[in-house]
């Protein structure tokens, strides 16, 4: 039996990173509140959305790399197709200060 079931890890070894993030998380609960920093963020999402998101992030890592100092922000409803554009929450990728 793997450590992730047997309770040791919830997560199976794939997915476990061995060190900490220095990223930051920030949202709003609205478009009328004050931008905040948050501890953790939830996906509520099908396997086909999720991926999509994954690729987002992966394409907004590349174009960090590439453009460096120079990188400022993609939104995930730029990336999707604009008949995929769907309302509701955006996701904003953000390079580090």
């Amino acid at each position: 039996m793997t450590a992730w079931r047997s309770g040791r890890s919830k997560w199976p070894p794939h997915v476990l990173f061995s060190c900490g993030f220095s990223m930051k998380i920030f949202g709003y609960t609205d478009r009328n509140d004050v931008l905040m920093e948050l501890e953790e963020v939830s996906f509520q999402a099908s396997p086909d959305e999720l991926r999509q998101i994954s690729q987002f992030l992966l394409f907004s890592a590349e174009r960090m790399e590439k453009h460096g100092a120079d990188y400022g922000h993609d939104h995930l409803k730029d990336f999707l197709e604009k008949g995929e554009r769907a309302e509701g929450p955006d996701v904003i990728v953000a390079s580090m200060p």
